[in-house]
């Protein structure tokens, strides 16, 4: 009640007050338990306030489970005297019996629970107002422990808390409860997990009998089922080490006869059985593999996969395509080649039979419908039309990539809106165009030897083959490059009448100078730069 009277004095204090005041008499005993005394309690022996407060509402509501304070007029929580039956003091030594028996009646063999209540006491009745046994004996305890092969090293703590023991099997210092030993539970982590193992593992003779089940016999000792098992096919005499685990799933017992792996010798033969030499060790499953037919002589490269599946040849098989059958669709779509047949990914040098200028398409791109002549194709860029030359940067990605666009520059708007930055834009006739990107692709994959550094994964519109690292090129040198092929002496009436006054800003492109840490034009330069309006419309 003290602890009470204290909180209903600070009620109207300041809540920013943590502390009680120093010379405050402040109850503990009976009101802060044990295991919160150093949570409420600080290092100068203070109290604070909000802990306190807590506990002082706490005890009072364990005070009433306990029935030891009562509310006067309730209902639940009354005064245990008013709540005793009628009968009570009639009644108060009772025998000791199994509840729901009734006295006099025969009753059932004696329980462990029984067994223990008439034995600890005396004359078989208890009283109401008689104590009852707090904690077990401590020698009960350990020896109870020990019958469990794990040895007390410090007095019986209680039945919930940990109890320090050594484990007499594996010799560990485990810290098991003894109301969990009294459960059933293990004590020792570590022998539990070899039980458990032991338990998973099985007998080695059902192991034994899994395996040759699936047409494998075991070349040594079973360890477990998650350890590779060396053992040999009976169907194809290979030793393979598959795990018994796997096998219990359903899983292949043999790589070699389920197909997932593939012997060299046996793929070899596969490839001589369809009439191809191979001129290589085996490269992979789906790798191709170059191989001489030998029936027409000719060099193929099909996988091995694909000769599994009833490839072979493509020309003894009519699917490579024939020389004069290319040049038959080379004339449908109006170009007349000028030499043989390089292959359809090589450009093939022709005539146009419309414009009479020589081109070089893919013959790859005819069947599509997206080749032909530039100069006078219906759909696509046109080399006649006005285009515009443009480098661009793409932070993130550390990239930078070359490309052209038609006048109108929709090709560019979509670079753009992904993140790309513009450093240059050239307006120039669509012919010239082409002769730039193709000089400065040829710089960066030839002299330069820079691969192509993005994807289409990284690059959905379009253009990543037109890539490179940022950080392997100097951009300025790059943008002068640019500009000096587009000022061309056979291009430069052309050039002044598409730039007009812009052509003069041109001249500060590469002026400026450059950060040596990336090698790039200072920024300020770069964005001013474009000799068309077209950065200004974006």
């Amino acid at each position: 009640m003290d602890a009470i009277d204290l909180l209903a004095r600070y009620a109207g204090t300041d809540s920013d007050q943590k502390l009680y005041a120093a010379g405050e008499k402040v109850p503990i005993d009976g009101v802060i338990p044990k295991a919160w005394l150093d949570g409420v309690i600080d290092d100068d022996g203070r109290v604070e306030r909000i802990p306190y407060e807590l506990c002082v509402l706490i005890a009072p509501r364990e005070a009433l489970h306990r029935r030891e304070v009562y509310v006067q007029g309730a209902g639940r929580w009354k005064d245990p005297d008013e709540d005793l039956p009628g009968d009570f003091e009639d009644n108060r030594d009772v025998p000791l019996r199994r509840p729901g028996h009734a006295a006099g009646r025969r009753s059932d063999p004696p329980t462990a629970l029984t067994t223990v209540l008439w034995s600890g006491w005396p004359g078989g009745s208890i009283r109401y107002n008689d104590p009852m046994p707090r904690r077990l004996d401590r020698e009960a305890a350990a020896s109870f422990m020990i019958e469990h092969r794990l040895e007390p090293l410090e007095q019986y703590p209680g039945a919930g808390k940990q109890w320090r023991c050594r484990c007499l099997a594996c010799g560990d210092e485990v810290r098991p409860r003894y109301a969990n030993i009294k459960q059933g539970w293990g004590g020792c982590s570590r022998c539990g997990r070899l039980a458990q193992s032991r338990t998973r593992r099985g007998s080695e003779e059902k192991a034994i009998a899994d395996f040759r089940a699936v047409g494998l016999e075991p070349l040594e000792p079973y360890a477990s089922v998650m350890t590779p098992w060396r053992s040999q096919c009976r169907r194809c005499g290979r030793v393979v080490s598959p795990l018994l685990n796997n096998i219990r799933k359903g899983q292949g017992a043999c790589e070699y006869c389920s197909g997932k792996r593939v012997d060299t010798k046996a793929a070899a033969a596969v490839m001589r059985a369809a009439s191809l030499e191979p001129l290589v060790a085996y490269p992979g499953r789906h790798a191709p593999w170059p191989c001489r037919c030998l029936r027409c002589g000719q060099s193929v490269s099909p996988s091995y996969g694909a000769v599994r599946a009833g490839g072979g040849c493509r020309h003894c098989n009519d699917t490579a395509i024939k020389p004069d059958a290319a040049a038959a669709a080379m004339r449908n779509a109006k170009l007349e080649p000028l030499e043989p047949y390089p292959g359809s990914l090589a450009r093939w040098r022709c005539r146009c039979l419309k414009c009479n200028k020589i081109v070089s398409p893919c013959y790859s791109t005819i069947p599509r419908g997206s080749g032909g002549c530039r100069w006078c194709r219906n759909s696509g860029f046109k080399a006649a039309d006005n285009a515009v030359v443009y480098l661009i940067t793409h932070a993130a990605f550390r990239a930078a990539k070359i490309g052209i666009t038609d006048s109108s520059g929709s090709l560019l708007k979509k670079h753009i809106i992904r993140g790309w930055q513009v450093l240059c834009t050239v307006a120039v006739p669509g012919e010239r165009a082409m002769l730039i990107e193709a000089e400065i692709l040829d710089w960066w994959r030839g002299e330069l030897a820079l691969p192509a550094y993005l994807g289409q994964r990284e690059m959905k519109q379009g253009g990543w083959t037109e890539t490179v690292s940022a950080e392997e090129i100097d951009l300025a040198v790059t943008i002068r490059r640019i500009r000096h092929l587009a000022e061309g002496p056979d291009h430069a009436e052309t050039l002044t009448s598409l730039l007009g006054s812009r052509v003069s800003a041109a001249e500060d492109v590469t002026g400026g100078p450059t950060d040596a840490a990336d090698r790039s034009p200072r920024p300020e330069i770069i964005r001013g730069n474009g000799p068309l309006s077209l950065i200004d419309r974006m």
